[in-house]
């Protein structure tokens, strides 16, 4: 039996987050570090053709907005009924567009799964569920890197403060689509995607206002380049650990 979608989706967990970072092109995200942040709206990601160079962002169900099981729906014409079963076909799942700008960020969290190692190191088994997942290679071969998260917040505020922008971020809840049923409602809709992309752990930042955002949008939050670092993802890999506190 499938469960009520909005159930589900407020029933995950918050995790607990280590941090925040950024997959790129080097190019790209040495902007991030002068604060500009380059935004999209999420039908940019649901359009972006298999093959192209940014083919790794495509969700085309970016902004689920509903998903319908057939054994929960009938069809009918007159006096003939049609009913779904769930042996025939899995979830059908209905996206809606919104017109608002997001940016994305990669989350560093273990999702809360990790065991302790049994070796001396009893934070190694933490130390490699906060791995970056492989995954994240596809989406380039740097890593921008958000040293100090409570100052990036405070000035990300404060910019759109200065320039009249809603602000709402969170991160992005993942659902199973033959395991769900019904309409969620649609404050939650930009923040859940399909379970197929739960490796990218995305910290969802959604902007907005009443004349509306252009697209691309590009927030200037000013020079981020004291709390932040572009480094070689494979160095990231490579120099990866955990310790304690002294």
């Amino acid at each position: 039996m499938s469960q009520e979608i909005a159930d589900k989706v407020r029933s995950i967990p918050k995790p607990q987050i280590f941090g925040f970072a950024k997959i790129g092109r080097e190019a790209n995200l040495q902007q991030l570090r002068q604060g500009r942040l380059y935004c999209r709206r999420h039908s940019y990601y649901r359009e972006i053709e298999a093959g192209k160079p940014l083919a790794a962002h495509q969700d085309v169900n970016d902004g689920i907005g509903a998903v319908f099981q057939p054994e929960g729906i009938t069809i009918q014409f007159g006096d003939v009924v049609i009913s779904g079963t769930a042996d025939l076909v899995g979830g059908t799942v209905a996206s809606y567009d919104y017109e608002n700008p997001i940016f994305c960020l990669h989350a560093i969290y273990a999702g809360g799964n990790w065991t302790a190692s049994e070796e001396a190191d009893e934070l190694k088994g933490l130390e490699d569920a906060l791995r970056i997942p492989s995954k994240m290679d596809e989406f380039g071969s740097h890593i921008w890197v958000i040293a100090k998260r409570g100052e990036f917040f405070r000035r990300l505020h404060a910019a759109c403060d200065a320039q009249s922008i809603h602000l709402e971020h969170t991160f992005v809840r993942y659902v199973d689509a033959d395991q769900v049923h019904g309409v969620l409602p649609e404050k939650m809709q930009p923040f859940v995607k399909l379970r197929d992309f739960e490796q990218e752990r995305e910290y969802r930042i959604l902007l907005g206002s009443k004349e509306g955002l252009p697209d691309p949008f590009i927030l200037d939050v000013g020079p981020l380049d004291d709390i932040t670092h572009v480094l070689p993802l494979a160095e990231v890999r490579a120099q990866w650990s955990i310790r304690k506190r002294s």
